[in-house]
Parts: structure tokens; C-alpha cells; sequence
């Protein structure tokens, strides 16, 4: 699925993998509902911050303006998937933070191969995500031992 039009992604969103990775199936993120979720986070933080500190407002205002985008980033630029020997992710090159070159987060592919897997660990949403206000946890997580 597509971001938003609104949206400008600094990532490329075609599928990352090559034919030699054999890929048995590839499992896929709800990228809006993340990009949501970490976009009214850094506003929630960003605007918590102002309050308690309001000689930082300028640069919480950017931080704000900005959350869409780098949380779009971030949503769309993540991949799982598996072969017959192995669990790849891979996080793709992305803008972060004030968008600048030197913000930039480096791509990253990790290979894990599935008779190294020991346990699998899903931890369910609970509670709420940002310490200022109600942005409420919604994102299920899963650690790969």
C-alpha cells in the first residue's frame, strides 16, 4: 500500500528482494497504521516538551511539521520475509529527524537463519506510548531469539 498523497517518501517502496534470496513468502507491516502511530507520538512528545520547556518551541514546531514525513519513512521502509534457510529484514536508507544528509539513517539487512532461531517472543499493545498525553499503544511487536 501506498502512503498518503500528501506524503513525499525519501525511500524507494518496491519490494527489496533479488531472486538469488529464493523468497518463500514476505510478511507485510500496516504501514499506515504505523506511520499514525509514530506521527501523533512525536507531536504528542515534541508538544509535551514545549509546554515544560518553552524556550525549545522553534525547534519543536520543525519537529512537528516534520512528523508526517519521517514517520512515513520509517513506516515504509521496513521488509521481512523468508526463504527455506533463512528470515531476512531489511530497513531501507531514509530521511530522520530535520531531513538533513547528516540525519540520514543507513540501510540495513539482516539475515537470520531459521535453525539459529530459538524462540519467537509477540508482545500485544497495552497502555499508552507518549509520557505528555493519550497517544494510545496500538503497534504489536515480535523479538526473534
Amino acid at each position: 500500500p501506498a502512503p498518503p498523497d500528501r506524503i513525499q517518501l525519501s525511500v524507494d517502496p518496491a519490494s527489496p528482494w533479488m531472486p538469488s534470496d529464493e523468497i518463500l513468502e514476505e510478511f507485510f507491516f500496516d504501514d499506515e497504521l504505523t506511520r499514525q502511530f509514530f506521527s501523533d507520538k512525536e507531536r504528542c512528545e515534541a508538544t509535551g516538551l514545549a509546554v515544560l520547556f518553552p524556550p525549545a518551541a522553534p525547534c519543536t514546531m520543525i519537529t512537528c511539521s516534520l512528523a508526517d514525513v519521517n514517520a512515513a519513512d520509517f513506516a515504509y521502509s521496513r521488509w521481512v520475509a523468508v526463504s527455506k534457510e533463512n528470515i531476512y529484514i531489511v530497513r531501507r536508507k531514509r530521511k530522520a529527524d530535520w531531513r538533513f544528509d547528516c540525519c540520514d539513517i543507513n540501510e540495513s539487512r539482516k539475515t537470520i537463519p531459521i535453525n539459529n532461531v530459538q524462540d519467537i517472543m509477540i508482545n500485544e499493545p497495552a497502555a499508552y506510548a507518549a509520557w505528555c498525553c493519550f497517544v494510545p499503544n496500538v503497534l504489536t511487536s515480535v523479538a526473534i531469539e
